[in-house]
């Protein structure tokens, strides 16, 4: 039988045809490929990225306190934070020109806009970016020689009232006596407080938990906080407005030996007692307070400053002046409340605006 020379024919033009297919599908395998590997490696890389610009925002907004120094010190520390992190296993490195920009958040509209001052800044922003990540397959299909990536971070810090602090000197206000009238919510920011005479005393010692404060309790909290570690707004505090000779000594020796003095915007410090048990006068020992809510201190103010209540609130107090000696009458310590100069001592939230703040980092993506 002769051969059927068009059904060969046939076969070889489909044969030509499949192998044409096979061709088209291994390009576009190799292209699909080439896709997958090399976005894959920059998807991982840009996580990377987002690491590095998260802990960059972080750091840096932990130095935004309002102060013209912080509009160095915030740039410094998110560049450093950023260099401990790798991508495209090279480390993080923020151009501070081009990657920061220090601003204003605002956590209702949840945008980020220029700030004018130092005090208005509170929130930066970072980018990290990578403009030569490997393009393997890539290249050899779209002649692409490098992938780009770029992410940021915002970081914002806020404060509110400390609601907790992990130390405090043993002694508590009213919250009538800092209030400018009682009940305005508007506070004094120059008051001196002192333990007598009895008839005008508006400070006590406080013991967290209720009771009467010992002067062993009261001698340990000003060395070691070791009886009770932390105050937190809604403790009920005992107070006990008596002298404690030992305990008065030991805060003398504390002033005597503390590093902190009288603040020049506190004005002129108070003149110094004839029986004054301080020697380095002009020294202060600071640390954060109880402020109770005790509204009868206010309206009998002759009466003991005795019982127990409720923290409201934690503000600053600096001890400037202790009489250890003379009569009980005599035997005194004064304090000087600052309630104006934000102090980030704070380990929780809550409490009411005395200085004392707890300050917050988010982040925003």
């Amino acid at each position: 039988m002769a051969p059927n020379l068009n059904l060969s024919f046939r076969l070889r033009r489909r044969r030509g045809a499949v192998a044409i297919i096979v061709v088209l599908a291994l390009v576009t395998l190799l292209g699909v490929s080439a896709l997958v590997v090399d976005l894959g490696y920059a998807t991982a890389s840009k996580q990377e990225l987002q690491a590095g610009a998260d802990a960059g925002a972080h750091a840096g907004a932990v130095y935004l306190d309002g102060t013209d120094e912080s509009l160095v010190n915030a740039p410094a520390a998110a560049v450093a934070a950023a260099g401990f992190n790798e991508a495209d296993n090279s480390p993080v490195v923020l151009d501070p020109s081009a990657d920061i920009t220090l601003g204003q958040w605002d956590s209702v509209s949840q945008t980020f806009s220029s700030a004018a001052t130092a005090m208005e800044t509170n929130a930066i922003r970072v980018t990290t970016r990578r403009d030569d990540l490997p393009a393997w397959f890539s290249h050899a299909v779209s002649g692409r020689t490098a992938l780009s990536a770029a992410v940021e971070a915002i970081g914002h810090r806020s404060t509110t009232g400390a609601g907790q602090v992990a130390c405090f000197l043993p002694l508590a206000v009213p919250l009538c006596a800092i209030e400018t009238s009682p009940g305005s919510g508007v506070y004094h920011d120059e008051m001196i407080f002192t333990l007598n005479p009895p008839s005008v005393n508006n400070v006590a010692w406080a013991k967290v938990d209720g009771g009467v404060p010992s002067t062993d309790y009261v001698r340990d909290m000003l060395t070691n906080c070791e009886f009770d570690g932390t105050l937190d707004v809604g403790d009920i505090v005992g107070l006990n407005n008596g002298v404690l000779d030992a305990a008065l000594m030991e805060l003398a020796d504390m002033v005597d030996a503390s590093s902190t003095l009288w603040k020049p915007d506190w004005g002129g410090m108070p003149a110094q007692a004839a029986r004054s048990s301080i020697h380095n006068w002009g020294n202060t020992f600071e640390s954060p307070i109880a402020v109770i809510d005790d509204p009868t201190k206010c309206l009998s103010p002759s009466d003991p400053f005795l019982g127990e209540w409720p923290v409201v609130g934690i503000a600053w107090g600096a001890v400037f002046e202790v009489i250890a000696s003379g009569p009980a009458a005599e035997k005194n310590i004064k304090m000087r409340i600052d309630l104006e100069t934000p102090r980030a001592e704070g380990t929780g939230s809550g409490g009411l605006p005395f200085g004392v703040q707890y300050v917050k980092i988010s982040l925003v993506q």
